[in-house]
């Protein structure tokens, strides 16, 4: 090879590690399915991927991400730094964030979800109906 494919190609072997690098491995991220169930998950600064419907479900521990697909559930977290609904009819309450503001990034890309930081003084959703 000529000298300048071999850096052209040590270039763009170095770019893809690189950006591979800061990518979540498997590791980081944890997948979930849960279909009219009560349970209580323990997290550490994984990405969550939720797929769930009508469950009540208690995230213990902080996590980066938690992206929630499904409809009428009740989630519970103690900490993260973004959520991401697709779902309809959740109810999700957070208490804490590493993020600046102390606040997490929420993205609802679904209808009708109440999303807000936990309070002693807070209504369950079943009071509310």
């Amino acid at each position: 090879m000529k000298p300048i494919k071999v850096i052209v190609l040590a270039l763009v072997v170095f770019v893809g590690i690189k950006l591979y690098a800061d990518e979540p491995t498997i590791q980081d991220l944890k997948m979930l399915f849960y279909d009219g169930q009560e349970d209580t998950i323990q997290v550490d600064n994984q990405d969550i991927v939720l797929t769930s419907k009508n469950s009540t479900l208690y995230f213990v521990g902080h996590m980066n991400k938690i992206t929630i697909k499904g409809n009428m559930n009740d989630i519970y977290i103690d900490g993260a730094n973004e959520i991401e609904i697709v779902g309809n009819n959740n109810f999700i309450e957070w208490k804490s964030s590493t993020n600046a503001n102390g606040k997490p990034i929420v993205k609802d890309k679904g209808g009708y979800n109440n999303v807000g930081r936990f309070s002693t003084d807070a209504m369950n959703k079943s009071d509310n109906e």
